[in-house]
């Protein structure tokens, strides 16, 4: 994966001032920062479908992993490892939160960078508590390669 397949308002926020403005007294991450983009690295989102409801159709049984490539988006925050929290999938083209106790992945679909930049407190909350209006989960059966 390269940086060009990330969004050009991303591109150009991370080149440039990459800090936005928000109250993080109401952020579940409170300060949060972003790599530079000559700092963005891809990772791997190891997915369960553990205690999820579509774990009755998964042809593995719950079992091993299905593997997600992702763009790390934060360089750190306060009283959480950073890693997977926000991300850009470029598979589903969309920006997701990663859940590594529980190994799921909500997506944001549809969002602009402009949306998350305007209201960015909102989007990280949203990996820790039901916003179905702008938050879902992601099914990985039929979607991502599987690994035992």
């Amino acid at each position: 994966m390269t940086h060009h397949e990330l969004p050009a308002d991303l591109l150009t926020f991370l080149s440039g001032d990459h800090h936005l403005d928000y109250d993080s007294s109401d952020c579940e991450i409170g300060r949060f920062s972003f790599h530079r983009l000559a700092d963005v690295r891809t990772i791997e989102l190891l997915l369960s479908t553990h205690g999820d409801d579509w774990i009755a159709d998964d042809p593995h049984n719950g079992e091993g992993h299905y593997i997600v490539d992702a763009f790390d988006l934060l360089a750190d925050c306060d009283g959480y490892d950073p890693e997977g929290l926000f991300v850009f999938v470029p598979k589903l083209a969309t920006y997701a939160s990663f859940d590594c106790d529980h190994e799921s992945l909500v997506m944001y679909p549809n969002l602009s960078w402009a949306q998350f930049a305007a209201d960015p407190v909102r989007y990280i909350n949203a990996a820790w508590g039901p916003d179905p209006d702008i938050a879902v989960a992601v099914n990985p059966i039929g979607q991502f390669p599987h690994r035992p």
